[in-house]
């Protein structure tokens, strides 16, 4: 009982993480276990409400689904569901990671000025540029990660803001 007991501590923990305040499970998304656009809209209106500073980040593979259409269907989502992981290992306390669609994903980033967004986005580009999927070792996917961020300010519709972010992606 003493080991299940320390297991359901961890796992707790990672869940807290992952989903953050409060737990909402009709609003997680299949494949990645992440939450869903639907969540993110959620978290970035509380964040609104309790007035607290905080900035969003959106990011996401140009040519991904030619990439995918090569691989298959099956190989694609594993390598969301792998890229889900890697990035949430460079996500500190507090800071969210939701599946918007597709191969976007965006975080939320609580107490962050646009500085942080700009060094976690190079942060991540350039782990993921290495990143082999989690596959055969070779390095690099041959993708191209973009990165865009904005402030979560007062009076902000969180979905147009996401949709914001979602056209400055596809711009480029």
């Amino acid at each position: 009982l003493h080991l299940w007991r320390g297991e359901q501590q961890v796992l707790n923990a990672q869940l807290r993480e992952r989903e953050r305040l409060f737990r909402e499970h009709r609003q997680v998304d299949g494949l990645t276990r992440l939450g869903d656009a639907g969540y993110m809209a959620r978290q970035v209106a509380l964040e609104r409400r309790l007035d607290r500073p905080a900035q969003l980040l959106m990011l996401g593979w140009q040519g991904f689904d030619a990439r995918a259409r090569a691989l298959g269907l099956a190989e694609a989502d594993r390598l969301l569901q792998n890229a889900a992981q890697l990035i949430l290992l460079h996500l500190g306390p507090g800071e969210l990671l939701c599946r918007y669609g597709g191969d976007r994903f965006v975080l939320l980033l609580p107490g962050a000025d646009a500085a942080r967004a700009r060094r976690l986005g190079e942060r991540l580009e350039a782990a993921l540029a290495l990143w082999d999927g989690g596959g055969d070792g070779t390095a690099g996917l041959g993708l191209t990660l973009r990165t865009a961020w904005a402030p979560v300010a007062q009076g902000t519709d969180p979905e147009a803001l996401m949709l914001g972010l979602l056209a400055r992606l596809e711009r480029g």
